[in-house]
């Protein structure tokens, strides 16, 4: 289940890597959504029971210019190998785009029911041309 408000963009100066977590409690969402958003700004519009349930959080490394996106678009069980596998979709623009420069990242955050099975990302990479009218 996609969480109210994401996924989203977050402006930054800051240089970052890209990150994947699995995040179990309230302390470790504190320490993500601290990591991604210095100033404090990004928060949670809904409460998480963590006794229960589960936060898989993906960000992008910081990008120059606006236009990015990522979106987790699928989450899924391979129950032969006891593994959760969930597909991250980043879109970026092409060489038809002409995007605003503006140091960013982009963040996305999918609640699921607590496993304790392996959990794999995979990305794919999109390109979006532009199209002049």
């Amino acid at each position: 289940q996609r969480l109210e408000g994401f996924p989203t963009v977050i402006y930054t100066q800051e240089s970052m890597e890209k990150q994947r977590k699995v995040i179990r409690s309230e302390v470790e969402l504190d320490e993500f959504l601290n990591s991604v958003d210095k100033s404090g700004l990004l928060q949670m519009r809904e409460s998480i029971n963590f006794g229960k349930d589960m936060i898989l959080a993906v960000s992008s490394e910081t990008n120059d210019e606006v236009g990015r996106k990522i979106k987790i678009r699928k989450v899924h069980e391979d129950k032969e190998k006891r593994k959760i596998v969930v597909e991250i979709e980043e879109k970026k623009p092409g060489e038809t785009c002409n995007p605003e420069i503006d140091k960013n990242i982009t963040v996305d955050m999918v609640k699921i029911s607590k496993t304790d099975w392996e959990i794999d990302f995979d990305r794919v990479i999109k390109v979006e041309e532009c199209l002049d009218d």
